[in-house]
């Protein structure tokens, strides 16, 4: 059964990486069961081990990301992956995935949402303020608040992609996905949560199209993260604490090291499967979420906070 993914190009770096590591673990069956085992998740995490350095690498606004981009997708590169990840494992080497300190905040303020008219067309959009309330100031005569997206900029390397320059949007973890079979939208999928949009992603778009799961079960399972290295901590290995204690220690036998920081990931980056739709040809849409009632209460809060803030920044004015 094929596939087409339609998903957000350079300098969103989200879809590079997880549809790299798709396309790396193409012909796996994971067993034909669920997703999360421990040979399964070795598997997954050793690939984003080896793709995520060169996307690191291979993404900014510039117009030779986008070629360096399909060049990596390619088959004589998909090859040479597959070549690596069946072989010994490789540490990882210590390199920051954002190259932002708030990456992991819990005052990110990323929204997505996905809808579909009568006749079919689909918007799968996400945007982001980066940090709530994001710069604090709103263009002239619109309405919309200005993001604070400048920390996810390169400031070192002037032969970075990602390196800070007028004109330039920095790169961005968003992954509004639609996915097409003979040539129609069967469902669009999208996620705020700033680092972990991608292995969310990820983990929903191999629950759905690999394992044929519902978007409603796959996005409510357990979800889990690979934290790349930064120069503060070292690789980890994150889940949710109903990853089954088994499972977590064979990982830690296979050499991760495993961190079950909560309950589930939204209450500390909101990484939430939102804005899923179900487009079966000729039936009705099927919306999915995983957002708890609580989840909502926080959401509408803020809501009422950035209304009142723009309120006051428009008497201002």
């Amino acid at each position: 059964m094929l596939f087409r993914s339609v998903c957000a190009p350079p300098p969103a770096q989200g879809p590079a990486l997880f549809l790299t590591i798709m396309k790396v673990l193409e012909d796996e069956r994971f067993g034909g069961g669920t997703l999360r085992t421990i040979e399964n998740l070795d598997k997954i995490g050793r690939a984003w081990r080896l793709v995520q350095p060169q996307v690191a690498r291979a993404v900014g606004d510039v117009p030779e990301s986008r070629f360096a981009v399909e060049k990596l997708l390619a088959p004589d590169s998909i090859r040479a992956l597959r070549e690596k990840l069946s072989g010994p494992p490789t540490a990882q080497k210590k390199v920051s995935w954002s190259g932002d300190v708030w990456a992991e905040s819990p005052m990110a303020a990323t929204t997505h949402f996905a809808v579909v008219d009568a006749q079919g067309n689909v918007v799968c959009a996400t945007q982001s303020q980066s940090l709530h309330f994001g710069a604090g100031v709103i263009a002239p005569g619109t309405g919309v608040v200005l993001n604070d997206s400048m920390s996810n900029f390169n400031f070192t390397d002037p032969q970075h992609p990602n390196f800070v320059a007028p004109g330039r949007r920095p790169r961005s973890t968003i992954s509004p996905t639609i996915v097409f079979q003979q040539g129609k939208p069967v469902f669009a999928i999208g996620i705020p949560g700033a680092a972990r949009i991608p292995t969310a992603m990820l983990q929903g778009l191999l629950d759905r199209l690999t394992l044929g799961r519902p978007l409603a079960e796959a996005i409510g399972d357990t979800r889990v993260h690979f934290n790349s290295g930064t120069a503060r901590d070292g690789e980890s290995f994150e889940a949710e604490r109903s990853l089954p204690d088994g499972i977590a220690e064979g990982l830690r036998a296979k050499g991760w090291r495993v961190v079950l920081p909560e309950d589930r990931f939204p209450r500390r980056t909101e990484a939430t499967l939102r804005g899923a739709l179900d487009i079966p040809a000729g039936g009705p849409v099927a919306a999915a979420t995983e957002r708890s009632e609580e989840d909502y209460q926080l959401a509408r809060a803020f809501d009422l906070l950035h209304a009142l803030a723009l309120v006051r920044q428009l008497a201002a004015n």
